[in-house]
């Protein structure tokens, strides 16, 4: 509800929203990659080599890790690689300002 009636304020009232430059963009999606690659650097406790989830299922801690690792390889750092491609080709458009 607050947010229809805030809309429907913002229908008769619009705001000029300034676009943010270019580079703006570019510290999160560095951190974004920093994110990615701290999966990489978890190195497992020696005391805990097996953990048991609710269904009584053992997993291997090294195997979590290494999914955990897999994942961001490929699914975070694939996002960051085609963030930082699209801002590079958005950075040598001089019309383009925001994301």
């Amino acid at each position: 509800m607050i947010f229809q009636l805030f809309a429907l304020y913002l229908r008769t009232n619009p705001v000029l929203a300034i676009p943010m430059p270019a580079k703006y963009w570019q510290l999160p999606v560095v951190f974004y990659g920093i994110a990615a690659a701290g999966n990489l650097l978890v190195v497992p406790k020696a005391a805990a080599p097996m953990v048991t989830d609710a269904a009584g299922t053992a997993w291997k801690v090294s195997s979590i890790l290494a999914a955990s690792a897999l994942v961001s390889i490929l699914v975070m750092g694939a996002f960051t690689l085609l963030a930082w491609i699209r801002m590079l080709d958005q950075s040598k458009d001089p019309e383009h300002v925001g994301p």
